[in-house]
């Protein structure tokens, strides 16, 4: 795949561009609804020649926490954006930490950076975050709409009680430095928290969507829209505890609905949910009712807990599909879960069909569990290990039909995390392409997700990069790497 057309199936996942069609209710492909899957013999694994990581700091620490930030970021959780520049391409990204700003409990508040993808000398720290400005920025990639990046920090309350403000909203033109387009306001009116990026109006295409974690009437999260400038600011739906609570993830639109995921509440695990929309003079309107897809329900085999997860729309049949992914769950027998406890199971790859009326996206949908991850403990037929604990979505490569992700647990070499790859609707595809070696090697605890350009797989891991302790005080820890894999 050239860049330009790698850059497409990137702002094609980005912008969630609306797909399909098909009959009112699709069969499902895969698992049947509350069915255990049964995971497939995993494919080859790559080697480790053709590996490159860039390490982000190796720094002097006292009593487990550094002496002063690093200057070029640390612990990045999130995934990189890729920039068409001249005849090459430039990965933008943020960190939750680091930068030559103390704050957020002396671990500094993160960094705009960006890099092209030869790593090394261009490795640039466009911005660092004080905290005024907003302070932990983390999830998901920036979007890119009319040559502006467009992202969030969630601001934070550390634990000395400095206040950092409800987070705010970025607007970055490349090759410039970033400035705030919305400063949330938090409840009741406002959100406050968002932790992913936001999705372009399909309909008018004069608002951007998004979600928060905190905020809106009962402070459980919010639904909203704002117009670029961030002069607008229009509430959507505002969350409570039995519609499901704390969205981390973003928003896609398909047609006239909105859908996404909430991390909480519900019933227990958290909600898949979407939103009729309607319009006047062009603006979205509040809308006080909500479809649940799904309820998360803890234990057996369904999927359960999904944290800083969004849904990837993709094309089966005709027919538009939705994908995510649950942190816990599924069924697996591995039962090494690091958040839901032993025997809870260790995530899954859950599976959407939205229906139809009348051509329409009607905003109800049909949920099933597609796979159950195994974890550590339990190797699958072939000897290798699968992965446990995915944090965040998956990433739909249009150009060879596969979708891509990661489990930040897991895998053959030393718990440290997985990248692995399915073709939509066809189980049988599913392989782990690459088992991270670890905190001290090339990376530990990948999250998010990874993008492809160029025939190369990019993306991120929270540790690793170096042997000292990491700046959350985690010991021998490291903070964190980008990685390159070819494409298989």
């Amino acid at each position: 795949m050239n860049a330009r057309a790698a850059l497409a199936a990137l702002l094609l996942a980005s912008v969630m561009t609306a797909c399909g069609g098909g009959s009112t209710n699709p069969p499902l492909l895969g698992s049947a609804p509350g069915a255990s899957p049964t995971p497939p013999r995993l494919g080859a694994v790559l080697g480790h020649a053709n590996y490159t990581t860039y390490m982000f700091h190796n720094y002097s620490a006292s009593n487990g926490l550094p002496t002063s930030p690093p200057n070029d970021g640390a612990l990045p959780k999130g995934t990189l954006t890729a920039v068409q520049s001249g005849s090459g391409i430039t990965l933008y990204g943020r960190t939750p930490a680091g930068g030559n700003n103390i704050g957020h409990d002396g671990i500094g508040c993160g960094t705009f950076f960006s890099t092209n993808t030869s790593f090394g000398s261009s490795y640039n720290v466009v911005y660092a975050f004080s905290g005024s400005d907003g302070c932990d920025p983390r999830h998901d990639a920036m979007v890119l709409i009319n040559g502006t990046l467009y992202s969030t920090t969630q601001g934070v309350n550390d634990t000395s009680k400095d206040t950092y403000n409800n987070g705010d909203a970025h607007a970055l033109v490349p090759g410039g430095t970033p400035s705030i387009v919305l400063a949330y306001a938090g409840a009741p009116n406002q959100g406050a928290q968002q932790h992913s990026s936001f999705t372009l109006d399909q309909t008018f295409g004069n608002v951007l969507f998004g979600q928060t974690a905190k905020g809106g009437a009962n402070d459980k999260g919010q639904v909203y829209a704002i117009t670029p400038s961030g002069s607008s600011y229009y509430p959507i739906h505002d969350f409570s505890k039995s519609e499901g609570t704390e969205p981390h993830g973003r928003i896609i639109q398909l047609g006239p609905t909105l859908w996404g995921i909430t991390r909480s509440d519900g019933a227990g695990g958290g909600t898949v949910f979407s939103l009729v929309l309607t319009y006047s003079n062009g603006i979205p309107q509040p809308q006080p009712t909500i479809n649940i897809i799904h309820s998360f329900v803890s234990g057996g085999s369904d999927a359960y807990f999904s944290d800083h997860g969004y849904l990837t729309p993709v094309t089966e049949g005709g027919q538009t599909v939705l994908y995510g992914m649950t942190q816990c769950g599924g069924g697996g027998t591995g039962g090494d879960s690091h958040h839901c406890g032993s025997g809870m199971g260790d995530g899954a790859i859950f599976r959407v069909v939205p229906h139809m009326t009348n051509g329409q996206y009607d905003g109800t949908g049909s949920y099933s569990v597609y796979y159950a991850f195994q974890g550590q403990d339990t190797a699958l037929p072939n000897g290798e290990h699968d992965g446990a604990d995915p944090y965040g979505s998956l990433y739909y490569d249009a150009g060879s039909g596969y979708m891509y992700g990661m489990t930040a647990y897991g895998g053959s070499s030393d718990d440290d995390g997985t990248v692995f790859r399915f073709i939509p609707g066809t189980l049988s595809t599913y392989q782990v392409i690459y088992h991270f070696t670890g905190k001290n090697g090339d990376g530990a605890k990948p999250i998010d997700n990874v993008i492809i350009s160029g025939g190369t797989i990019y993306g991120m891991t929270v540790y690793g990069g170096t042997s000292d302790d990491s700046l959350d005080g985690t010991k021998g820890g490291g903070n964190g790497t980008i990685f390159a894999i070819p494409v298989p």
